[in-house]
This record gives C-alpha cells, sequence and structure tokens, in this order.
C-alpha cells in the first residue's frame, strides 16, 4: 500500500492497495489503476501482440546478461527496437479505448 496523489485528475490523495487488470475488449486488457474520486485511469492497455513484445524483450534482455562487445551492443539495439514497437502498440491501443479509433 502507498499514498498516492491524483496528479493528472482532482488533485485528491489516496492510498492505492494494488495495481488490477480488466479485460475491456476481446484482446484489450486494461492494466493499472483508477482515482476513487474522480476516475482518471493511470495505466496503459495491452493486447496479445504487447505480451508477445514483452516476451521477445525479456528473451534479449536475458541474452544480454552474456553478451559482450558487438553482440552487447546489438542486442541493446534490438531491446531498444522492442521498447518502440510496444510503446507504438500502446499508443494504438489507448487511440482506440480513449478516442474511439478503430485500428
Amino acid at each position: 500500500m502507498q499514498k498516492v496523489v491524483c496528479n493528472a485528475g482532482c488533485q485528491k490523495e489516496f492510498v492505492l492497495i494494488e495495481v488490477g487488470t480488466a479485460r475491456i475488449g476481446d484482446d484489450i486488457e486494461a492494466v493499472g489503476f483508477t482515482c476513487p474520486h474522480c476516475g482518471h485511469f493511470y495505466g496503459h492497455y495491452q493486447n496479445e501482440k504487447i505480451r508477445r513484445l514483452q516476451e521477445e524483450q525479456r528473451e534479449l534482455l536475458q541474452r544480454g546478461k552474456r553478451a559482450q562487445g558487438k553482440a552487447l551492443r546489438r542486442l541493446l539495439q534490438l531491446i531498444e527496437n522492442k521498447k518502440a514497437e510496444i510503446s507504438a502498440e500502446m499508443n494504438r491501443l489507448r487511440a482506440i479505448v480513449e478516442g474511439g479509433a478503430h485500428g
């Protein structure tokens, strides 16, 4: 448990007990929490593609623990590319869920 301030919404303080997951579509989940006072959502949306990309990123990170030199630099670049893919997909999902866009 920790105290949190709703700095993007009502500015009120509340105690965060846990971060949750809620299914909001066929393949979309919301991961995060909402302010109990104003309902502002803090978190992200994910789907199967994001979970797959995150798993690929974890595998690259594991390989990076043993890599050196050029191999390490190449793995770091691949990890950055995965981060960018994950971020782009999360932004696309946010636009669909919060903006009503179709993707």
